[in-house]
């Protein structure tokens, strides 16, 4: 039996094959724990034996592709997700970007290079941040991805106002997070704040639009 790999597959393929050596090269020469989660003060506050701590993100990286496999096939409205089915497929590839992104920077940091790590992930949350944007703007009503509110998922004029809105804010956010490489101190405010700030607007946004829609066939 023949698989159909699409050029999204490639790419994700190709990326954990460069997380895997990148793996590799931190096992060879890391001794001992591996650090894997850094305080606001860039300083270790939790490790992991070595093995492990390098394996971790490897297979949340294979989970996630092996999702995106089977989400489209079970989800309920899976006719909406054919619909923007390479963006959906793209989505994939850029959140494992991101995380052979994070493995890479804690290899370099267990192997002896000295760099404030909190900053250097902020290039690649404003690249998801703008990814999400992208996104938006073509997906249609899912139970999986994209902001899942009881009025977005209840009617596609609902979802389709939502998501055209929230779209340019979260391209804009992707800029406004590269705000914590000048501003370290203010780290959380530049790269959670847009997240929480976009997703209670757009919950209150879909409200507001399915009430008027409710209003209006009454």
């Amino acid at each position: 039996m023949s698989v159909n790999l699409e050029k999204s597959d490639y790419a994700s393929i190709g990326l954990l094959v460069l997380m895997l050596g990148v793996s590799l090269h931190g096992y060879l020469q890391v001794e001992g724990d591996v650090a894997t989660h850094f305080d606001s003060s860039n300083q270790p506050d939790r490790t992991m034996e070595k093995l492990p701590g390098l394996a971790v993100l490897p297979l949340v990286s294979i989970a996630v592709l092996s999702l995106f496999k089977i989400l489209p096939a079970v989800d309920p409205l899976k006719d909406n997700i054919e619909n923007f089915k390479p963006v959906f497929e793209w989505l994939s590839v850029a959140i494992i970007a991101f995380i052979t992104y994070i493995q890479a920077l804690i290899v370099l940091w267990n192997t002896g290079s000295a760099f404030d790590i909190s900053r250097a992930v902020v290039p690649a949350v404003a690249g998801i941040f703008y990814v999400i944007g992208l996104v938006f703007e073509k997906a249609e009503r899912n139970w999986f991805i994209g902001l899942r509110t009881p009025w977005t998922l209840s009617k596609d004029e609902v979802w389709d106002r939502t998501h055209s809105k929230l779209a340019p804010w979260f391209k804009f956010a992707g800029f406004f997070s590269l705000g914590g490489l000048v501003f370290p101190g203010m780290l959380l405010e530049f790269v959670v704040g847009p997240a929480v700030v976009l997703s209670v607007a757009g919950t209150v946004y879909s409200y507001r639009v399915y009430s008027k829609l409710e209003d209006e066939e009454d």
